[in-house]
This record gives C-alpha cells, structure tokens and sequence, in this order.
C-alpha cells in the first residue's frame, strides 16, 4: 500500500508481507513483540516502532537536503528500511545521511516525560523504555552487512582512499 506520493516519491506502509522471508521475520517479529510486551509494556513497543519509523524518516530528510533523488521509502513493522535511486551521495554525504537516522530514532524518547507526568508511568518502564530505544539505534550503527554502521565504515574507507 503506498501510503504518499509527493514529487514521484512513494512512503509504502507494508501491512502484510509478500514473500516468505517477510512472512518469517513477520511471525519472528510477532513473538518478540508478545515477549517484548510481556516483558516490558505496550508503551515501550510503540515507542521502539515510532523510533524505527522515525529513523527512516531521518535519512529520508538527509537525502533531500543533499537533492539526492528519492524515489520510494518502504516501511513496515518488520523490516524498515530505505531505498533510493538515481544518484548516491559522495562518502561523506553519505556519513551524514547515516548518522541521521539513528538520531532521528531517538526523538520518540521526548515522548517519555510526557507519559511520566500525565499518565503516571512508573519510573522503571521510563528507564526501561529510554535504553531500549537508545539501544535499537545504537545497533544500528555496529559496522554489519547492510546497517548505518556498515555505511559509514565504508564512506570512511572511501574518503582515505581518495587521500
């Protein structure tokens, strides 16, 4: 389902999967979500996903300031994730463009005072919920296959090549 389309870009909300690696990570998702629910509370999954859904907000925002041709940002609950077409930033538009992403992520954590003071939220769900946010970022930028970190490293190795 695409969800907007401005200037040719489509934002594509997946609600359900197409094929049988997303119906997999789906039904993992699923049971860590229960778990995680379980475990933790509601409130905290929610703010996990609208850090994930910002995040890739954030590098959406990136690329445009740097007039890099976006063509399609796909989301869903389980696998978030951006593409972009037409022209690649230079190594260290791409750093930046990396990085956005993650800080972003962290903005659903202003949201937890606001539950603090208005919904009584107890003060350990709080503590709780501020790392697993900051934490689901902060993976994202372990040097690894396909994530922020794994694009960073090599813009870096890019940059003192050319020097």
């Amino acid at each position: 389902m695409v969800l907007w389309n401005r200037n040719g870009t489509d934002i594509e909300i997946r609600v359900l999967p197409t094929n049988l690696k997303e119906v997999v990570s789906a039904c993992l998702l699923l049971v860590i979500a229960a778990g995680f629910t379980y475990y933790f509370s509601l409130f905290a999954l929610i703010l996990v996903f609208l850090g994930l859904l910002t995040h890739e907000i954030g590098h959406y925002m990136a690329h445009r300031t740097y007039k890099n041709d976006v063509l399609k940002i796909r989301f869903s609950a389980y696998e978030g994730y951006f593409v972009r077409t037409k022209n690649s930033p230079d190594p260290k538009e791409q750093i930046i463009i990396s990085l956005l992403g993650p800080v972003f992520g962290c903005i659903p954590i202003l949201i937890i005072p606001i539950a603090v003071y208005i919904f009584g939220l107890p003060s350990s769900t709080a503590q709780t919920t501020f790392l697993l946010v900051v934490a689901t970022q902060a993976l994202n930028l372990i040097p690894v296959q396909e994530t922020d970190g794994a694009k960073i490293q090599k813009s870096i190795s890019h940059l003192r090549a050319r020097s």
